[in-house]
């Protein structure tokens, strides 16, 4: 199933990340250790939302998080591209762990991690 999301898909990831690029130039993935199964650690790939440099504005922002917990979340989160936003209304931000699944660090089911 992996390999065929990821071959049909490859027109439209390539200009998803040629988009992401233009949007705000950088490294159009966002790559972030995660913790699999039995505690294994891996790395998991999503298209970039948002502007490379979100950790040095999430300090700024700390002040407006809607959460009293390890999530932070901003409704209209400045943080976040033009592109980014579309990216996650139409959740293509999520297509590129299709690779993961493919290496079989992820499943497609499974808990989401608290962040």
């Amino acid at each position: 199933m992996a390999v065929v999301c990821l071959t049909v898909g490859l027109p439209i990831y390539i200009i998803i990340a040629v988009a992401v690029v233009i949007d705000d130039f950088g490294n159009p993935f966002f790559v972030q250790e995660r913790v699999g199964k039995n505690g294994k650690l891996f790395k998991m790939v999503k298209f970039r939302t948002m502007y490379v440099n979100a950790d040095d504005m999430k300090h700024e922002l700390e002040g407006k998080n809607e959460y009293e917990s390890v999530h932070f979340k901003i409704t209209d989160n400045p943080r976040v591209t033009k592109v980014g936003k579309f990216l996650c209304r139409t959740s293509l931000d999520e297509t590129p762990q299709a690779l993961n699944l493919l290496m079989g660090s992820m499943t497609i089911i499974g808990p989401r991690q608290i962040m």
